[in-house]
């Protein structure tokens, strides 16, 4: 694609659009500029662009993305909380298939041991992706919350990342 010449009245609206305070995508829209040659004819002439929108965007950025992380800690810890209940729930045993393409089912008091285990290993994973978040977002409390749950998963027969 052939460049275009920029005009000394382009250059001149650009600048003067910049120290007004226009965005720099407004001012290429404005003067038919690329957003790269504003970008270049202002360092040129020493004139910045003011960053405060962007700055405020970034900052409520973050904040709403620790809260979204928060709400899927929270979650994350409550299905743990589920999945070690369910470990002394009645659990429904089933298959299908057979010859015939049958399905049958089994109330049982408690999961088989192998059912139990995969129980806990979800349980472990959900705690421990929260804790990751937790000290990803964490003031510093998070030792005493990893040592806590670590002593629990010892009594549970876990063994570790929470061990640390």
């Amino acid at each position: 694609m052939p460049r275009t010449r920029i005009t000394d009245t382009q250059r001149a609206q650009v600048l003067s659009l910049a120290r007004a305070g226009m965005a720099r995508n407004r001012i290429a829209a404005a003067t038919g500029v690329s957003t790269g040659s504003v970008t270049k004819i202002c360092q040129q002439a020493g004139v910045a662009f003011d960053r405060a929108a962007t700055a405020s965007a970034t900052a409520a950025r973050k904040i709403d993305c620790a809260a979204a992380r928060t709400a899927l800690s929270i979650k994350l810890l409550a299905r743990a909380d589920e999945l070690l209940e369910d470990m002394n729930a009645t659990y429904l045993a089933y298959n299908f298939g057979g010859k015939e393409n049958t399905y049958n089912e089994h109330l049982m008091d408690a999961p088989s041991p192998g059912d139990k285990r995969s129980l806990m290993q979800a349980a472990t994973y959900a705690i421990r992706v929260h804790l990751d978040i937790e000290d990803h977002d964490g003031d510093g409390g998070v030792p005493a919350g990893k040592s806590l749950l670590a002593r629990i998963a010892g009594q549970l027969g876990v063994r570790g990342p929470l061990d640390t």
